[in-house]
């Protein structure tokens, strides 16, 4: 049986060692080449994804853009055709120089409904008028169009500014109602005065000549 010699054995050894390095060289590049298409995938994921958020932020921005658009027309909108209703007191000239009216006004441009008005404190006045008559009137008017008004007599100036005990001279006023292109309910809160009657000249006149 032939035998095989050491330099036979060395030849082996070093081929075996270059088919091993072989193959790690080949393994090496292949992993390397591996790893870089890896990464120009996650650079790539990454890109996409950044790109989709900043879409996404664009595409939010302008909903919001659009929203706020929508929400300024409506608001134009109601702005141009919605009611608004207050109250004051009144004087007329002539023979009623010395009556104070109280008012409720729709100056708005559009229709008002369910009108409903209260006063703090309730109103008073020295028995001139009947307030139970004005109460019924005003904690409840089912309609009320642009520009259009209810008028009641109130009180004397003469009596009012005399009473005793002092009757009040500012009233709060709440009026609530509904219209426009909104369909929540409006609030109005105002104070109104009788200060601007008290001791007016037409009144002073009137006093002497009774």
């Amino acid at each position: 049986m032939p035998t095989i010699s050491q330099h036979s054995y060395d030849v082996i050894e070093i081929a075996a060692l270059g088919v091993s390095c072989l193959v790690s060289f080949v393994t090496l590049i292949y992993v390397i080449k591996y790893t870089r298409r890896t990464t120009s995938i996650a650079e790539s994921t990454a890109r996409a994804a950044d790109e989709a958020a900043q879409t996404a932020r664009i595409t939010e921005q302008s909903v919001e853009i659009s929203s706020r658009m929508v929400e300024e027309m409506r608001e134009t909108r109601d702005a141009q055709i919605a009611p608004y209703v207050f109250a004051y007191f009144d004087q007329m000239k002539g023979k009623d120089a010395t009556k104070i009216f109280l008012v409720i006004k729709n100056a708005g441009a559009g229709q008002a409904k369910d009108v409903r008005v209260k006063f703090e404190p309730e109103l008073q006045n020295a028995g001139d008028y009947s307030l139970k008559h004005i109460r019924r009137l005003t904690e409840y008017i089912p309609s009320l169009p642009p520009g259009g008004e209810i008028r009641h007599a109130f009180a004397l100036t003469v009596t009012y500014f005399k009473a005793q005990p002092p009757l009040p001279k500012k009233y709060k006023v709440h009026t609530t109602f509904y219209g426009g292109a909104k369909k929540d309910e409006r609030k109005v809160e105002q104070v109104i005065s009788l200060d601007f009657f008290s001791g007016r000249r037409s009144n002073r006149v009137e006093e002497k000549g009774e």
